[in-house]
C-alpha cells in the first residue's frame, strides 16, 4: 500500500520538475547552445512560419545541452508542448522537436512530440523516419543547422503546406549544368578561334558574358541553401497560440 501511494507522489513531482525548468521561448528556434549559426536559424524559423501560414500548425524547435535530473527527453518535450502551449487553441496542433546535444555525458538524442491535432498527420512510424533520414546523418557530419530544415520542409510537405521557395540543404559543389554549360563552350570556342582579331569576341563582350554565365550559375553552390530559399529574418514573434492541451505520440532518437 505504502508504494501506491509514493507512486503517484513521484510521477507528480517529476511532472512538476520538467515544467519547472522551462525557459522563456526565443522564437520557433530556441537554441539555448548556440549551437546554429543566424542564416540556419533565419531560414529553418522562416520554413516553419510557411507551415503556420498555410496550415496553422505551429512547430517549435528547441536545442539545449542537456536534461534536468530525472527527466527523460520525453517528459521534457511534452513539457514544452504543454507550457509554451504550442499549436492553435482547440486545435492542438503543434509539434515540438526538442534536441539534446550533451557532450559530458555523452548524450545525443532528439524527440518529436506531437499535439493530439496532428497525431493522424504524423505518426510516430513516419516522424522515426524523418528523424533517421533528414537528421541523422547531418547531425553526424555536424550539420546542425541542415539537418533540422530538412526535416522541418518534410514534414511541411506531409502537412499539404505551401513552402514556397523552401531552402534545402545545398549539394556539393557542382559543375555548371544544361545551358550553362553550352553557353560556357561556346565562349570558351569564340575566345579560341577569335583571338585577338577585331572580328572576334572583344574583351568587353567576353565579360559580359562571364557575367551572365555567372549570373546562372548562382546560387548552386556551397554550403549554405540555395539563393531562391528564405533569406533574411522573418516577422517577428509574439508567442505560440494557445494549444497544447495534449501530446499524441512523437519519436526518439539519436546520433
Amino acid at each position: 500500500m505504502r508504494t501506491i501511494k509514493i507512486t503517484p507522489l513521484i510521477l507528480i513531482l517529476t511532472a512538476i520538475s520538467a515544467f519547472a525548468f522551462l525557459p522563456q521561448p526565443q522564437g520557433y528556434v530556441s537554441d539555448y547552445m548556440g549551437l546554429l549559426d543566424n542564416q540556419s536559424k533565419s531560414q529553418i524559423t522562416q520554413a516553419i512560419q510557411a507551415i503556420e501560414k498555410s496550415t496553422g500548425a505551429e512547430i517549435a524547435v528547441i536545442i539545449q545541452d542537456s536534461l534536468p535530473t530525472n527527466i527523460t527527453i520525453e517528459e521534457q518535450a511534452i513539457a514544452y508542448l504543454s507550457g509554451w502551449k504550442v499549436g492553435k487553441k482547440g486545435q492542438d496542433n503543434g509539434l515540438v522537436l526538442l534536441i539534446i546535444d550533451d557532450e559530458t555525458n555523452n548524450y545525443h538524442s532528439y524527440r518529436f512530440e506531437t499535439g493530439l491535432g496532428l497525431e493522424g498527420q504524423l505518426p510516430d512510424g513516419l516522424l522515426g523516419q524523418i528523424g533517421r533520414e533528414e537528421m541523422v546523418p547531418r547531425f553526424k557530419a555536424g550539420n546542425y543547422g541542415g539537418g533540422i530544415l530538412a526535416a522541418v520542409v518534410r514534414m511541411g510537405q506531409v502537412l499539404g503546406a505551401d513552402m514556397g521557395a523552401a531552402p534545402k540543404p545545398a549539394k556539393r559543389k557542382q559543375g555548371i549544368q544544361g545551358l550553362g554549360a553550352l553557353i560556357f563552350i561556346i565562349i570558351i570556342v569564340l575566345l579560341v578561334s577569335g583571338g585577338g582579331k577585331r572580328g572576334g569576341l572583344g574583351g568587353g563582350s567576353s565579360l559580359f558574358w562571364l557575367m551572365m554565365l555567372g549570373g546562372m550559375g548562382g546560387g548552386r553552390r556551397g554550403g549554405g541553401f540555395g539563393s531562391g530559399g528564405f533569406g533574411g529574418g522573418g516577422g517577428g514573434f509574439g508567442g505560440f497560440g494557445g494549444g497544447g492541451g495534449g501530446a499524441g505520440g512523437g519519436a526518439t532518437g539519436g546520433w
